[in-house]
């Protein structure tokens, strides 16, 4: 899931940090909802996996499997700022580092939502079909 959302972050800082043009709105866009569809998917594989073993605390795993990727995009977000040299002072670092969080933790919270919703509607489907004789 992260993997794909660092073309699209890549771009965007670029143009925000670097002073370079973004055109590319459309791209984002495809690109977000990809993320948002595929973290649904993947979830619901995961706790299709943890069900199978009997496992029913599914609630959390479904939104925290989804948000971990946004830790990863905060270390992309820290690599971006050494290799680019947006200033070494402190005030700096805290600055980029807060703005960075508030992007990551949205992130991490919208690609949560879905996998958490993903789940949800495969549970009530997989269990509505369910026949107890």
């Amino acid at each position: 899931i992260s993997m794909s959302s660092i073309s699209s972050l890549s771009f965007i800082y670029n143009s925000v940090y670097l002073e370079r043009e973004f055109n590319s709105y459309l791209f984002v866009l495809i690109e977000f909802i990809s993320i948002v569809l595929f973290s649904g998917i993947y979830t619901s594989i995961v706790i299709f996996f943890r069900l199978q073993n009997e496992d029913y605390r599914w609630q959390w795993i479904s939104f925290l499997a989804p948000f971990s990727s946004a830790f990863f995009n905060f270390f992309f977000f820290f690599c971006f700022y050494f290799k680019f040299d947006l200033g070494f002072t402190l005030a700096n670092l805290l600055a980029y580092c807060c703005g960075s969080f508030i992007i990551c933790s949205i992130f991490g919270m919208a690609v949560g939502f879905a996998g958490y919703v993903g789940v949800n509607i495969f549970i009530r489907f997989a269990y509505s079909n369910l026949k107890l004789d």
